[in-house]
C-alpha cells in the first residue's frame, strides 16, 4: 500500500509470515536410557528460531504443559523422572500464530536388584537332621523395601532390606526355602531359592543346631 508522508508517496510491501519456528540441537541429560535414582534430575534443551519473532515457547512432559527457563534462544526444563518411558514435546509459537512441535522419548530404567539368601552361612542348599535348626539370613541389595522369607511356601519373616530367622525342623523333608523382594515402578523385583533338607534321625545329616522343640515351633528377628 501507499502511505503520503510530507506531500511524498511512500510504498510499503506488507510480508504474509508463514513460516513456523523450528528447532535446533535438541539434548537430554543424562543419555536416554539411565537408570532411575532417586537424587537423579534430567535435563532437557532445545534451540527454538523463526524467521520473525518467537512468542512463546512450552514443554509438555506426558501430557502435563510446563514453562521451560530461558536464555536467548535456548530453552530448558530440569525435573525427576520415576522409571518408564516417558514423552516430551517442545511447542513453539511465534508472533503471528504459526506454530510447530517436536516429540520425544525419554527412557528410565529400574534399577535392577538382587537378594541375597543364607542357611547356616552358605548361600546354597543345606542339610540338617530332624530336630535341628537353620539359621535364615537375607539381604536385598540396590534397593530397600519389604522382603519375605518363605518356607515351603509360607511366608515366615518379613524384613526391611534385611532380616534373620532360625527355625526348628521336627518333619523330615525337603523344604524350598526362598527369599522374595516383590519390586516397585523404580526397582525390578528379585528373588533366590535353596532346598533345606532335612533327614530323619536314622540318616547322617548336616550339622544345625538342636533345639528340642516341638514340631513346627521356629523363632527369628527381623530387621
Amino acid at each position: 500500500f501507499t502511505e503520503s508522508r510530507g506531500g511524498v508517496g511512500v510504498e510499503y510491501t506488507l510480508l504474509n509470515d508463514t513460516i513456523a519456528p523450528w528447532f535446533l540441537n535438541s539434548t537430554e541429560q543424562p543419555l536416554d536410557p539411565a537408570y532411575y535414582h532417586v537424587n537423579t534430575s534430567y535435563s532437557f534443551n532445545v534451540t527454538a528460531v523463526d524467521d520473525i519473532l518467537i512468542s512463546a515457547v512450552n514443554l509438555t512432559v506426558d501430557g502435563v504443559v510446563f514453562t521451560p527457563s530461558s536464555l536467548g534462544s535456548v530453552y530448558s526444563f530440569t525435573s525427576g523422572f520415576a522409571a518408564g518411558t516417558h514423552t516430551y514435546v517442545w511447542t513453539a509459537n511465534d508472533t503471528v500464530g504459526n506454530s510447530n512441535s517436536t516429540t520425544f522419548t525419554n527412557t528410565v530404567l529400574p534399577v535392577p536388584t538382587m537378594v541375597n539368601l543364607t542357611l547356616n552361612g552358605t548361600s546354597g542348599n543345606m542339610t540338617v537332621q530332624q530336630g535341628y535348626a537353620l539359621n535364615f539370613t537375607g539381604l536385598l541389595v540396590n534397593a530397600t523395601g519389604p522382603i519375605n522369607l518363605t518356607v515351603n511356601g509360607v511366608v515366615e519373616a518379613v524384613g526391611n532390606a534385611s532380616l534373620t530367622y532360625i527355625k526348628n525342623f521336627t518333619t523330615f523333608g525337603v523344604f524350598p526355602v526362598s527369599l522374595l523382594y516383590f519390586g516397585n515402578q523404580n526397582d525390578t523385583a528379585s528373588n533366590v531359592t535353596y532346598e533345606g533338607t532335612v533327614e530323619a534321625l536314622s540318616q547322617s545329616g548336616g550339622g544345625g543346631s538342636p533345639l528340642g522343640s516341638s514340631e513346627g515351633d521356629s523363632f527369628g528377628t527381623n530387621i
